[in-house]
């Protein structure tokens, strides 16, 4: 995790000299049409997994849920806090990575993880879906995304293990190597093989170039 470390502190360190990018100012079109399942399931404590400089945690705040971001770049929850202090909002904020989340057990409605599940080897992957798994309470949801193996950066740059790939990233992250764990819809599912309930859903992004899966899971 301390390569990720500083390949993280480096992108985040990038987007805050350099202004976030206008299409991440907002969050992504799948969190606001999951805010209404939320609702309906009585979600009211959420964990942002991954969160950032908190373009969803702050969305989710003011969509009156109490959220919770676990970060592992300082830089981005430095700039998180300046975000939260602008719009008047609170949070807790804890500086972890996803293998090892600081909350009891049963302590959450539901996780949000996104963008940021992949971008680890496959056993802290199952490591951190464990921790997820520890600390929602019977029922609660797990929604998150990874790339699928139709992804364009699949197969290229260092090949650590097999499926996960240090990759040199396009767009906003041009230029850093990140590592991404490509899955499949079977390995998903063997992922989450002890959830009740398992949505997965195929997405792409920046005309096909970018393939996945946003997957909703149910304890």
């Amino acid at each position: 995790m301390i390569l990720m470390t500083e390949v993280w502190e480096e992108y985040y360190q990038k987007i805050e000299k350099e202004g976030i990018p206008e299409p991440l100012k907002g969050p992504r079109k799948q969190v606001r049409d999951i805010v209404p399942l939320l609702k309906k399931r009585g979600v009211k404590r959420i964990l942002d997994l991954g969160c950032g400089f908190g373009r969803h945690l702050l969305y989710l705040l003011e969509q009156g849920f109490d959220v919770s971001g676990q970060e592992l770049s300082e830089t981005a929850l430095r700039m998180c806090r300046r975000a939260l202090e602008e719009k008047g909002l609170q949070a807790e904020l804890v500086h972890s990575s996803m293998i090892r989340i600081p909350f009891p057990d049963n302590h959450f409605d539901a996780v949000l993880c996104i963008t940021t599940l992949a971008h680890a080897r496959k056993k802290e992957i199952e490591q951190a879906v464990r921790e997820v798994h520890r600390v929602l309470r019977k029922g609660g949801l797990f929604f998150f995304n990874v790339p699928s193996r139709g992804d364009s950066r699949y197969g290229k740059g260092e090949e650590v293990e097999p499926g996960t790939f240090l990759t040199e990233e396009y767009g906003y992250g041009k230029g850093i190597k990140e590592l991404h764990h490509f899955f499949t819809k079977e390995e998903l599912l063997e992922l989450l093989k002890d959830w009740g309930q398992v949505i997965i859903t195929e997405h792409e992004m920046r005309k096909g170039r970018i393939k996945g899966f946003y997957v909703l899971a149910v304890k």
